[in-house]
């Protein structure tokens, strides 16, 4: 497997956490948008930054074979991979991204999960400060949480999926070049 194919895979991996936390971001701000009063130009300027993290994700997925092919110029030789199919390296590249969302997130979470269980208990009063908190961090946190696990556990499928991808699109290359 080339260099370069590899690069891609890490750049597509980035563009697909991009995605997700834009996705756990947007989450987030209509968990707070669904408890005010709704302004449509408040609530279209409150999306621009997570649209602009898509569009950028979308991007980045589209020309990572250009990216891969730039970062590694003049180094692209074939790696030895002997054993180790693209599955594989999906299966195990997806689940390495699993596992960093769920322990990016893991955390937070449970902090969140304390301060609802200290500030709701019958001797606290309510909330700190008689205050409701923000559910943005914590909608984004456990979107980000519930993605990753979604991550672990369909690793091999999107794995093959994206290999499958890959091999028709090398083949399809193989053929215009006929």
């Amino acid at each position: 497997m080339p260099v370069s194919s590899i690069a891609q895979i890490f750049i597509r991996l980035y563009a697909v956490k991009l995605f997700v936390s834009a996705f756990a971001s947007f989450g987030g701000f209509l968990t707070i948008a669904r408890g005010v009063s709704f302004d449509p130009v408040s609530f279209l300027l409150g999306l621009i930054p997570d649209i602009m993290i898509i569009v950028c994700a979308i991007i980045l997925w589209l020309f990572a074979p250009l990216f891969s092919r730039w970062l590694t110029c003049g180094g692209n030789e074939s790696l030895s991979l002997a054993g180790i199919t693209p599955t594989h390296l999906y299966s195990a590249i997806f689940l390495g991204l699993g596992v960093y969302f769920v322990m990016d997130s893991f955390s937070n979470v449970l902090g969140w999960l304390h301060f609802f269980a200290v500030n709701h208990s019958n001797g606290a009063g309510g909330f700190h400060m008689n205050e409701e908190p923000s559910y943005y961090d914590l909608t984004e946190r456990v979107l980000t949480l519930v993605g990753g696990i979604a991550l672990i556990i369909t690793c091999r499928r999107f794995g093959a999926r994206i290999a499958n991808i890959r091999q028709s699109e090398q083949d399809a290359a193989l053929k215009a070049q006929k």
